[in-house]
């Protein structure tokens, strides 16, 4: 950063926000010579053209602790501090949706218990508590804050809200009573353990939502600033390797079936999906038929074993060597339409493999080209197989 440049960032300005025109005024009142302002103000135009929004003290100190402090340098990006400012507002509503569902007479469990009625994405949530506070832990003891802040966000937003928030919504909307109780206290419990794990980032958001949060008489803590930080011998109980590994292949299920749907973008829309596995996973996906249907916003969900075939016209993606997912897509898409538009995605992603495969004589692809010209080719390939299938459609 330099002053004479103008992209000098009062952290003031990043926790109130501030225009264009009022960074201009602030260069206006320095000791800079009227070239250097000139200069300055025209860093500032290309560096904040909209000015600096207003993003919060949680969001800015989050943002700095993300940041590898032990690296050669920090690059310090605006646009990265308003993203936490989003991820401290997804924060916020995770919570509003465990408050509105918890109800006014609910009392949380004091230590965790379990009845043997846990669906295993409440096992696997837990699990991932756990592995929360273990990983939390170590990185602090290590001063590696800017992994700590990975595994926070991690846990929060594509763990807690993408998954188990979506999974947990037609267990509370069900009538199912001792299913809903053990879904408030997980959630609960997650919110609980999660804030406390946060606080240290974003004290004021964490204060803020603990005095809301529903306690126990023993753990009724006057401020989570009082409150102990979550320590992993108390969750190493809740670990559970094997529904962890079942969760990664549910998550790669729901990963490719979103993939193709954004292919004939067709997101939110319900169809049909068929999940056809082998005999190494047909067993083991059963339980999360729930889970499966409702990530990937399905209208119906049917396991297959290997040997039944898929009647219907269907597209299919291969999520591995034992499981492949087929989605109905007979009255969703028109193939006279969808057919010219993918074959000009594919001769795009041709070019793009072209370009990072044909070097200069006296320079050879990196490895990281090497590995995107892979993946664009498998792209290719696949958007191949499924343009030759809409057009068997047509005839």
């Amino acid at each position: 950063m330099s002053k004479s440049l103008g992209n000098v960032i009062d952290p003031m300005d990043v926790i109130q926000g501030i225009s264009i025109e009022d960074l201009h005024k602030q260069l206006e009142g320095s000791n800079l010579s009227p070239t250097e302002i000139t200069k300055a103000k025209q860093g500032q135009k290309k560096d904040f053209p909209y000015g600096i929004p207003e993003c919060g003290a949680d969001a800015l100190r989050y943002t700095l602790c993300s940041y590898n402090y032990k690296a050669h340098a920090i690059n310090m990006n605006i646009t990265h501090v308003k993203s936490n400012r989003h991820f401290c507002n997804k924060i916020w509503q995770a919570f509003k949706f465990t408050l509105s569902n918890l109800g006014d007479n609910f009392k949380p469990w004091a230590t965790i218990q379990f009845t043997g009625a846990e669906r295993p994405v409440d096992l696997w949530m837990l699990s991932r508590l756990s592995a929360l506070v273990t990983n939390c832990q170590r990185n602090f003891q290590n001063l590696d804050l800017h992994m700590v802040t990975v595994d926070l966000h991690q846990f929060w937003y594509s763990e807690f809200c993408d998954i188990y928030i979506e999974c947990a919504k037609p267990v509370l909307q069900g009538d199912d009573e001792d299913a809903k109780k053990i879904t408030q206290n997980v959630l609960c419990c997650c919110v609980d353990v999660g804030l406390r794990a946060l606080s240290p980032f974003m004290p004021y958001l964490t204060e803020e939502l603990f005095q809301r949060l529903p306690r126990t008489t023993e753990t009724n803590i006057p401020s989570i600033c009082l409150a102990p930080y979550p320590e992993p011998s108390k969750y190493s109980d809740l670990r559970n390797l094997s529904i962890e590994k079942d969760m990664e292949l549910v998550q790669n299920i729901v990963r490719q079936t979103l993939v193709l749907r954004g292919i004939f973008n067709i997101p939110r829309k319900k169809v049909d999906v068929y999940l056809k596995c082998g005999d190494n996973t047909l067993d083991s996906m059963r339980p999360y038929h729930g889970a499966i249907q409702t990530l990937t916003w399905a209208a119906s969900l049917c396991i297959l074993p290997p040997e039944v075939s898929v009647v219907g016209c269907c597209i299919s993606t291969k999520v591995n060597n034992d499981c492949e997912v087929y989605l109905h897509l007979k009255d969703h898409i028109k193939p006279d339409l969808e057919i010219p538009r993918l074959q000009g995605r594919i001769q795009k992603l041709e070019t793009e493999h072209g370009k990072l495969t044909t070097m200069s004589d006296s320079l050879e692809p990196t490895d990281m080209q090497k590995e995107k010209a892979k993946k664009v080719m498998e792209d290719i390939q696949n958007l191949q197989r499924i343009t030759d299938l809409l057009g068997r459609w047509k005839l």
